[in-house]
């Protein structure tokens, strides 16, 4: 579950790549931000999977299971 912080976050991505008076996509903004939305990206991913991680109690060997649950996560709320 994607925290109410990080899902603002992705909102505010999707409309940042929007133009400015038609409000629909722009590829040449959204090309632009790429490199720092992908960063964004990553350090969601990372935030979501240390609250898996601590959900658990951090026992090892859940790391993997951790970052691939939390990576679909993200990229379903990037793709809503």
């Amino acid at each position: 579950m994607l925290i109410p912080q990080a899902k603002n976050q992705l909102n505010m991505m999707q409309r940042a790549a929007l133009h400015p008076l038609t409000r629909r996509p722009d590829l040449s903004l959204a090309l632009r931000r790429a490199p720092r939305a992908a960063d964004e990206r990553i350090r969601l991913i990372a935030e979501a999977a240390y609250y898996r991680a601590e959900a658990r109690g951090f026992t090892p060997g859940g790391e993997v299971e951790d970052w691939l649950q939390a990576e679909t996560e993200v990229n379903k709320s990037i793709l809503s």
